[in-house]
């Protein structure tokens, strides 16, 4: 027996049945009015966007929330499919489509197909300034990138000099 449904087979979500979910479904509504008490005179108030997000999030891949009715041409069944909130960086299903589509679209329209490498410089937040190129401690940190194969193929395309 698989351990995966094949592709194509369309599974519910079920969000409800999360912790996530339930506690957000539970409790929300009363930490709102707790930050407005205890918060909004020092923080200010409650973004608009959140609560917005929240109740996206809440009715997402819910049929109560939306739903689209899909037949099968070939066998003529029917299932209805719950609509999705989209909302970014917030709902765990959604931002998982997001990311999955983005990554998608960077490697099919975006990188050219050869290997490719991942580095991240960390710069300590005492030395990130607007003009820090312009200092002495610029070329030391464009040694070390260099010490990578892409430092040249990417920064020398956008203008950025290694000597």
């Amino acid at each position: 027996m698989p351990l995966t449904e094949p592709a194509g087979v369309y599974r519910p979500r079920h969000p409800e049945r999360t912790v996530v979910y339930r506690l957000f479904e539970e409790h929300f509504e009363r930490y709102v009015r707790e930050y407005e008490d205890r918060h909004e005179a020092r923080e200010g108030s409650l973004r608009k966007v959140v609560p917005t997000a929240v109740e996206a999030y809440l009715a997402c891949g819910r049929l109560e929330g939306g739903f689209a009715r899909i037949r099968c041409p070939d066998c003529r069944a029917e299932h209805l499919l719950a609509f999705s909130c989209r909302t970014r960086n917030f709902c765990p299903s959604c931002q998982a489509k997001r990311s999955a589509l983005f990554a998608e679209h960077v490697v099919t329209e975006i990188l050219a197909p050869v290997p490719h490498r991942h580095v991240v410089l960390t710069v300590w937040s005492q030395m990130w300034w607007p003009g820090w190129i312009g200092s002495s401690l610029f070329p030391s940190v464009v040694e070390l990138l260099r010490l990578t194969d892409s430092f040249e193929r990417t920064w020398s395309d956008c203008g950025v000099s290694s000597g």
